[in-house]
């Protein structure tokens, strides 16, 4: 597969910040400082779903590359390479997952409906931003990010549907 002609190396840095949005790093990050406000706040049961959803798509997403070992995009001059399987796109589960959750969070302390409507709009677009960065970065194909965030989607559901 040859990359798109139609990149631009401004193109190729704005989605290279926004791909860095929903690596590991950044969402382990995000999800350690909201632990430690959940436990400072002693918000004991959204503590638990934001543990149990993030450490159950990190293994869920493990769990699926090693079952599935589907290929990454093989590009002549890729803009970014990146090691192990394609599908699931880890960054757009996990970016699912973490942003999904921080606006469901915010979302209970919010009373605004508007306010509400306007911080998931944000985190969908951001996961959205996230999952087609990953394709147009060309390490990962249509269906892996797709299918990364219905599967974060899911995890997210079922974890609040618990609690």
């Amino acid at each position: 597969m040859i990359r798109p002609k139609s990149s631009t190396s401004v193109a190729v840095r704005i989605f290279r910040f926004v791909t860095d949005l929903g690596n590991v790093s950044t969402l382990a990050s995000i999800g350690l400082l909201i632990a430690i406000a959940l436990v400072v706040s002693s918000r004991w049961q959204l503590f638990c779903v934001w543990a149990i959803a993030l450490l159950g798509a990190g293994f869920i997403n493990e769990f699926l590359k090693n079952t599935f070992q589907r290929v990454r995009p093989q590009l002549l001059n890729p803009w970014i390479t990146e090691p192990g399987w394609s599908f699931p796109s880890g960054h757009a589960m996990g970016s699912l997952v973490v942003y999904g959750m921080l606006a469901y969070s915010i979302g209970l302390m919010v009373t605004s409906r508007a306010l509400r409507i306007c911080i998931v709009f944000v985190a969908i677009s951001l996961v959205i931003a996230i999952g087609f960065s990953r394709i147009y970065l060309g390490v990962h194909w249509d269906f892996d990010a797709s299918g990364g965030e219905t599967v974060g989607k899911a995890i997210a559901q079922k974890v609040i549907a618990a609690f």
